[in-house]
């Protein structure tokens, strides 16, 4: 079991402010599309049953939706 107090102690990291901007700001069209280029292929769905290859076809439709779906 561990102590209350214990919790108190544990460090958390923190990141400069410059750097929490920058992970907030919301990814653009090109961003997206460089992350999914970068995603294997041929690999298991996760649990939505939905795969890389899946989003990969549906081309400049699914990057919009992609992008709308981060920017909401």
């Amino acid at each position: 079991m561990v102590e209350l107090h214990t919790i108190d102690e544990i460090s958390v990291p923190s990141i400069s402010l410059r750097a929490q901007q920058r992970q907030d700001k919301t990814p653009t069209l090109q961003e997206i599309q460089l992350a999914l280029s970068q995603t294997k292929s041929k690999k298991a769905p996760g649990n939505d049953e939905i795969t890389a290859d899946i989003l990969k076809a549906g081309g400049t439709s699914m990057l919009k939706w992609l992008h709308q779906i981060f920017v909401e």
